[in-house]
């Protein structure tokens, strides 16, 4: 099958060569990964991780850098999310299973760091109006920004679900070494749906790390449980 997605890289760069190789592999690895998942079922929903391993990075040379990366498909299941908000906004978001901390109670749940960082660790992200925002304590927000979970900014004109599904549907990579680990998607995911999950995320980290003349060395998928297909 053909690349999910079109490249915008030259013909002849290295990034090209790349992702015409895991073209080739790609429905091979991801039918192998879901496969493996198959034949020993787990009590969870394994996720799918795309594994690059970094030819040239050097501690001293290359500094830490992050990114994020919008998915076509949310990649993991029961991402547990919590919306900052007034009473109507808390009410709602229970309604869709979702964490609510009233901001009337922010004071009171960002008296001590310890308390801070339980609120953070509870949830991976965390959805807020900008007027809500704008009232959150300091201390709370720096703890959150240090945790990289500061409150994707909930727009008045849009339906909560919708910000949702962007939290949940975005991944961050961090390169602070040669071993680079993006969750792609899980293991109820068609195939089809897994590929162009990772197309994407491909086609993201290899523009980040032309940019900064990283090279990649080996790229594998594999489930949280199961062992790793080589793309490339």
């Amino acid at each position: 099958m053909n690349n999910p997605t079109p490249s915008t890289f030259p013909e002849s760069s290295d990034s090209e060569k790349i992702l015409k190789a895991t073209a080739k592999t790609l429905y091979g690895c991801i039918e192998e990964v879901l496969l493996a998942s198959k034949e020993r079922p787990r009590h969870f929903v394994e996720t799918v991780e795309l594994q690059i391993f970094l030819r040239n990075y050097n501690a001293r040379k290359h500094k830490c850098f992050k990114g994020y990366i919008r998915l076509p498909y949310i990649p993991r299941k029961k991402l547990a999310v919590c919306v900052i908000g007034n009473q109507a906004q808390c009410d709602e978001a229970e309604s869709h299973h979702l964490g609510a901390v009233p901001v009337t109670s922010l004071k009171e749940k960002a008296k001590t760091v310890n308390q801070v960082r339980k609120l953070a660790k509870r949830y991976r992200g965390f959805i807020a109006s900008e007027p809500v925002i704008k009232k959150i304590p300091r201390n709370l927000a720096n703890g959150l920004g240090k945790m990289d979970k500061f409150p994707v900014v909930l727009p008045d004109d849009e339906m909560m679900l919708a910000t949702l599904e962007d939290v949940e549907a975005t991944v961050k990579f961090i390169v602070k070494g040669p071993f680079i680990g993006i969750p792609v998607g899980n293991v109820s995911m068609t195939q089809e749906a897994l590929a162009e999950n990772v197309t994407i995320a491909i086609n993201n980290i290899l523009a980040a790390l032309e940019q900064r003349l990283l090279v990649i060395r080996s790229m594998h998928i594999k489930s949280t449980m199961g062992p790793p297909k080589k793309l490339y």
